[in-house]
């Protein structure tokens, strides 16, 4: 596998298709409206038709590296290094931009009425409508893998070796 490339496997331990529409990393990986999203470093989401391997529509507009993807409340969500969280319709075209992180997005999840957005200095919660509901700050190693979940209408997220519940 090179550099910006995705190899879809299937149960045997086969490389069944390979993917090549990147010209960076790709950092993220999501199901949305039937098609693959794939989020890279070169600012770039595309989606994928996997039974093809054709790559049916790019995304542009993050000014930097796109390293999550998450689908909520009907759009696709992407989080950037450029600090900047948008959402796409199925169309490609960005809905929204929801700016307020002081860092990087590196870490986006989603519930049916939540979507929650971390950096290394802070997460925060969305509504559906793109409103800011919670700021929660703190300080962390920059480093530092730092995922987020839903678990039973609570925030979970794993931060300086804690896990920490957000009601």
């Amino acid at each position: 596998m090179y550099k910006g490339q995705i190899e879809l496997w299937d149960e045997s331990g086969t490389c069944v298709r390979t993917l090549d529409g990147h010209d960076d990393s790709v950092w993220s990986l999501v199901a949305f409206e039937g098609l693959l999203a794939s989020g890279s470093l070169d600012s770039i989401i595309n989606l994928w038709d996997v039974s093809s391997g054709t790559c049916v529509r790019t995304m542009t507009g993050h000014e930097s590296g796109v390293v999550c993807l998450c689908v909520f409340a009907g759009f696709l969500v992407s989080g950037s290094e450029d600090k900047t969280i948008r959402w796409w319709d199925s169309n490609g075209a960005c809905a929204e931009v929801l700016r307020g992180h002081p860092g990087e997005i590196d870490c986006l999840a989603s519930s049916d009425q939540l979507l929650a957005s971390a950096c290394c200095e802070a997460t925060k919660l969305w509504s559906s409508e793109g409103e800011c509901l919670r700021t929660i700050d703190r300080d962390c190693d920059p480093y530092a893998f730092r995922p987020l979940l839903f678990w039973r209408r609570m925030l979970v997220e794993v931060f300086d070796e804690k896990f920490v519940l957000w009601i």
